[in-house]
């Protein structure tokens, strides 16, 4: 074991003067602690390797071969422009042990689209076998489902998700729910949901620091000062780029599941570099033109439809 992992422990002992302090079985404790350490590192399996696995999923027969996190199936056809294709969306997962065998499992998600109107959202459990990542189990979540937020919790996967509530078209979710699942030995099995499904609201966004991370879907923000903003008692207020500003937020019309407007903005007057004031008369002018809200694997999605193009804003939770 290198000298430095040991100087860390408590700056200025070297490796002599620890054997001095502990004896011999104190220093065995803390290599093997080390070593354990290590080991648990290693075993987690990383984004590159869940893009580029083999998994299992309802609905197709043969395993999805992924790369670069992409899977394309075969034309429904010969000739059809239909094809069949899925994604693992790395950018959200969770880790936790899940089957308690004191190795951290990774769970992900994938968005299958099987070549009609459906894209179904399913969870895969990968860990690590003998060196080798693999999958575990999967189990679909639903067809158009959004993802809010995922994590383990006390050995249980919690999903949060919008789905399609009564009354509500596939095309158009508005109802936020908690899904469960444990790990068995027969796979995935869903528990009972957390809490009470209601209605998808503004007062959802509430509570939480959300940063602009895209302009829309492919086109990060790259900011030297990231765009910053957080919602209390139905006003927004935060960073705008060079300036503060304040907007009140309410659903419109107000019984429409993720519907959400804001007001003119209140702004300070302060000047900035060129590249901010674009930034922030950007950000400004989309956020006028919000009309609705939903989540994207663990992103804030605003939409609405502006003077000149769509707006799409993409923000994380930080």
């Amino acid at each position: 074991m290198p000298h430095h992992h040991l100087r860390s422990l408590r700056p200025g002992v070297g490796l002599a003067g620890m054997t001095s302090m502990t004896g011999l079985g104190g220093l065995a404790a803390l290599l093997l602690l080390s070593a354990a350490a290590h080991a648990t590192t290693a075993a987690v399996v990383t984004p590159e390797e869940l893009g580029s696995l083999r998994y299992r999923i309802e609905g197709e027969r043969e395993p999805l071969r992924m790369r670069d996190g992409l899977w394309q199936g075969r034309p429904a056809a010969p000739g059809s422009a239909t094809v069949p294709n899925a994604r693992v969306h790395t950018e959200l997962t969770a880790r936790g042990d899940l089957n308690r065998d004191g190795q951290e499992d990774t769970v992900v998600l994938l968005e299958h689209d099987p070549g009609g109107s459906g894209r179904f959202v399913h969870l895969a459990v990968v860990s690590r076998r003998e060196g080798r990542a693999v999958m575990l189990a999967s189990r679909l979540v639903g067809d158009r489902v959004q993802v809010r937020s995922l994590k383990v919790e006390g050995g249980q996967i919690l999903l949060e998700v919008v789905r399609a509530g009564p009354g509500d078209p596939s095309c158009c979710p508005g109802e936020l729910a908690t899904l469960t699942w444990t790990l068995q030995r027969r796979g995935l099995v869903p528990g009972p949901e957390r809490g009470t499904p209601h209605r998808l609201t503004p007062s959802a966004l509430e509570g939480v620091n959300w940063t602009l991370t895209h302009w829309a879907a492919g086109e990060p923000a790259s900011l030297d000062r990231p765009i910053q903003w957080r919602m209390q008692a139905g006003r927004a207020s935060g960073f705008a780029g060079c300036n503060r500003f304040q907007a009140s937020a309410a659903a419109a019309p107000p019984d429409s599941a993720g519907a959400l407007q804001f007001s003119p903005p209140a702004v300070t007057r302060m000047a900035c570099e060129p590249e901010a004031m674009q930034a922030e008369a950007r950000f400004l002018a989309a956020l006028s033109s919000v009309t609705a809200f939903g989540y994207r694997f663990g992103r804030l999605v605003l939409q609405g439809t502006g003077s000149t193009a769509a707006t799409s804003l993409l923000f994380e939770p930080r």
